[in-house]
């Protein structure tokens, strides 16, 4: 897999993180999040009482989402990708000629599952070869067969 890719995901994930936890810092420290705005001492309480739970509901969110991302963060440091070909079970094709993150169902040895592939287009029914991350199905896909109205050689 290459390596752009994962320093992608995770360049993503640590700089919304370093935010948040800056944020969170900043609220445990100083009792208030914004503390040089114009407005009266009253008005800065209400809007730091109603921040703070947004800025931990935030935190909770990038946890739970990017749970699975950062359990693979071993498997980044070894080399041990996933390895299969898959069926591609619905479509991504918004620009063909561009490698993007993508998220497709993908059949592979029978069992049917959400990845985010960094490829050109796929469309339904493309057979790929896939190399991707084990708990965040974070991978690559190589186009093997298309089917479709476009040549292979185009892509």
């Amino acid at each position: 897999m290459d390596e752009r890719i994962l320093y992608m995901e995770y360049a993503r994930i640590v700089v919304i993180f370093i935010v948040l936890f800056a944020i969170t810092i900043k609220l445990i420290v100083k009792k208030e999040l914004l503390s040089r705005l114009a407005f009266s001492e009253e008005t800065n309480k209400k809007i730091n009482i109603v921040m703070t739970p947004i800025i931990y509901a935030l935190l909770l969110w990038l946890l739970y989402f990017h749970y699975s991302i950062l359990l693979d963060i071993p498997n980044c440091m070894s080399g041990n990708y996933c390895y299969g070909e898959g069926v591609s079970k619905s479509n991504n094709y918004s620009d063909e000629n561009y490698i993007d993150r993508r998220s497709v169902d993908m059949e592979i040895n029978g069992d049917t599952k959400r990845m985010y592939l960094y490829s050109c287009g796929i469309r339904e029914g493309d057979r790929c070869v896939v190399v991707y991350l084990p708990h965040s199905n974070v991978g690559q896909a190589v186009l093997v067969d298309s089917v479709g109205d476009y040549k292979k050689e185009d892509r």
